[in-house]
């Protein structure tokens, strides 16, 4: 029996795939919100637009929302916790090289390898893995699971800005990838199992037979044709546009201009982290 197997005598292993969960997304989430606390740094080291810089945010957004349904099919193929280390690695890879960047275009390209990472260890990764691990609690699982994001943005934010007023953007970035890199990666490697029967574990710990009929618990999954045709996935599509839209819009453009305001910028972060929870 491994150290996995005896840990879920006591505690299902699945809280522990979920606590992992929580984690990753904790970090990628407030990392990928941190952007407009290096607005001004970037801006004063390299005399850039506002606008030019803006647009590696854009790319940054784009990009991670138009690679996720392709993920979501290597997930399918590969399992979620290879898809979710290679999303780890390559984030942590492009935060050490964009430590280095000294043109605009090495900020296009290495924001959008890094979106890619972002996009990786997301919910396009978390979500399948919980409703392996989990039916009966599956509700309360994924509520944790996906609480890291806002607590991410809650915590990560402020913490990323005083470690720029403290340093440099070129420390802090590369902070952040020893954090992915040699934390969040052998946590995701070691800890994340793709399903309960890796370990010879059920479901919630369980018979899946006591939880409910084969025929509630085995039900296929919705196609993409399918999906498309439903009105409830173009309501869920809008609702998480907009919620996209106009939290990356404040993240990327409110700190500048509380700051023209003359606003000290902990108190910028700490109002729009404490703001995007509400």
């Amino acid at each position: 029996m491994n150290k996995a197997s005896k840990l879920s005598s006591n505690i299902y292993y699945g809280w522990v795939v979920i606590g992992t969960l929580f984690t990753v997304t904790l970090m990628s989430s407030g990392t990928r919100f941190s952007f407009g606390a290096f607005y001004d740094a970037l801006l004063d080291d390299f005399g850039w637009s506002r606008s030019l810089l803006a647009g590696a945010a854009s790319l940054n957004l784009i990009l991670a929302g138009l690679v996720r349904p392709i993920l979501g099919t290597f997930v399918d193929r590969f399992g979620s916790k290879e898809v979710l280390a290679s999303g780890l690695a390559l984030a942590a890879i492009s935060l050490v090289l964009l430590s280095f960047a000294t043109s605009l275009w090495h900020f296009y390209l290495l924001f959008s390898l890094m979106s890619i990472g972002y996009a990786a260890a997301s919910p396009a990764t978390a979500v399948p893995l919980v409703s392996r691990w989990f039916v009966r609690q599956r509700a309360t699982a994924q509520s944790i699971a996906s609480t890291g994001s806002p607590t991410g943005e809650l915590l990560v934010v402020p913490i990323l800005t005083a470690v720029l007023l403290l340093t440099d953007w070129q420390t802090a970035y590369r902070i952040l990838a020893v954090g992915i890199g040699l934390l969040l990666l052998p946590c995701a490697l070691v800890l994340v199992r793709n399903d309960p029967s890796e370990l010879g574990l059920m479901p919630d710990n369980d018979g899946i037979q006591e939880v409910a009929p084969k025929s509630q618990v085995d039900l296929p999954g919705m196609s993409l044709s399918e999906a498309v045709r439903s009105p409830l996935f173009w309501q869920h599509g809008f609702g998480f546009f907009v919620c996209g839209f106009t939290m990356t819009f404040a993240s990327t453009h409110f700190m500048v201009f509380a700051g023209n305001l003359g606003i000290e910028k902990m108190t910028v972060l700490f109002a729009m982290a404490i703001s995007f929870k509400f």
